[in-house]
């Protein structure tokens, strides 16, 4: 898998619990023209940078299930 792949995969993931690409790389401190230039496949992110995006995504993806559940009334469908 490409890292293309890879981030088309993340962004799909972040997409379907509302969370912006902007979000993610405010929580991984990461610069916007960086992703850019990952997603054209201009350049290759160093290890370090990618898995902070891709840990960043998971901790808001976490944040917004678990407030998902809290805000839910009690018998009603969790997300």
């Amino acid at each position: 898998m490409t890292i293309q792949h890879e981030i088309a995969s993340l962004q799909a993931r972040l997409t379907e619990f509302g969370i912006s690409i902007g979000e993610m790389l405010a929580e991984a401190h990461i610069d916007r023209s960086m992703w850019t230039r990952w997603r054209r496949g201009a350049t290759v992110p160093r290890l370090d940078n990618w898995y902070a995006a891709r840990d960043a995504a998971e901790r808001l993806i976490a944040a917004r299930v678990r407030n998902a559940k809290v805000a839910a009334p009690a018998g009603e469908a969790q997300p």
